[in-house]
């Protein structure tokens, strides 16, 4: 609103079909776009760079998480100036441990304690969790994985070098779950 853009009515991610709006000059773009830069895009780079500079040019302004994911970024830095951070939100009282949270709480630390790493979402190769399963190695902690992607069989091979109990995946978790998870660990 601070620049003038007015009520956010429509959010189109950068693979939605429509993208193409921003693309055509004739065409009205989209007032919000939402574009994930992957960090492995080996063979279609060249070509999807063109596309993504394009894209990114066009936009009256830019949004990021955090100034890492500007400043980490090849492209990014060079239209600095159009970027604004808004950081992911918490709600704090959505982890407070009362009702349902807790109930689930206390079954969750019977089956992993009260000492462990999370991680939350959805198995992919640029997540990161090889180099997480990578530094447990030879470490004291337990690792809870909560998701499911198409990363998960090499995620499983990794973890099937540590110790048995040392790694516990337990897939998709519905929203209570993840609260209570969050707030254990």
């Amino acid at each position: 609103r601070s620049r003038g853009f007015g009520d956010v009515y429509k959010s189109q991610h950068d693979n939605s079909p429509d993208r193409e709006r921003n693309l055509d000059p004739l065409l009205p773009k989209a007032p919000v776009q939402c574009l994930h830069i992957l960090v492995r895009q080996r063979i279609l780079h060249g070509m999807y760079g063109i596309v993504q500079r394009r894209f990114l040019r066009s936009a009256d302004a830019i949004i990021a998480a955090t100034p890492a994911n500007v400043t980490s970024s090849d492209v990014l830095p060079r239209l600095a100036r159009r970027f604004d951070i808004i950081p992911y939100g918490i709600d704090p009282d959505l982890y407070d441990g009362s009702g349902e949270v807790g109930v689930e709480g206390r079954r969750l630390k019977e089956r992993f304690g009260s000492s462990f790493i999370l991680f939350a979402g959805r198995l992919v190769y640029y997540k990161g969790v090889h180099i997480l399963l990578q530094a447990l190695e030879g470490l004291p902690y337990r690792l809870v994985i909560a998701g499911d992607g198409p990363y998960y069989a090499n995620l499983r091979l990794l973890a099937s070098r540590l110790r048995e109990d040392q790694v516990v995946f337990v897939g998709e978790v519905d929203d209570v779950t993840l609260r209570a998870l969050y707030r254990l660990c």
